[in-house]
């Protein structure tokens, strides 16, 4: 049995935990954007995590490569141009094998942002 004033100690601790983790903004917010860019279809080749939004992917060494996309959390506008520029299109959630099937040219991406 512990002694009271560790007792009030580790239950004020807990009480501090559980109201951080259901009253902070941050959290209440739910999961940052993410999206996972691929270099081929279906998933395959090389990968790159993104968590905000990006002006001109050429910069990264991944401008007009992506094939294939898995978006974790939020929604994402994808631009086939740097500075979120030409044609877009918005997606949500989901695992998008090919580009092309959401109507975006293949290996056109340039630029993205989570909303």
């Amino acid at each position: 049995m512990l002694p009271r004033h560790l007792f009030k100690s580790l239950f004020f601790a807990l009480t501090l935990i559980i109201l951080t983790l259901f009253f902070c903004p941050s959290h209440a917010a739910g999961p940052s954007a993410t999206v996972i860019l691929y270099e081929h279809s279906n998933f395959r080749g090389r990968s790159l995590t993104v968590t905000r939004a990006v002006t001109n992917l050429h910069a990264m060494n991944w401008g007009d490569r992506v094939s294939s996309l898995m978006i974790l959390n939020g929604h994402w506008t994808f631009y086939v141009h740097s500075q979120y520029r030409g044609q877009s299109v918005t997606l949500g959630p989901g695992n998008y094998r090919r580009v092309t099937d959401v109507g975006f040219p293949n290996d056109a991406l340039s630029s993205l942002k989570p909303h």
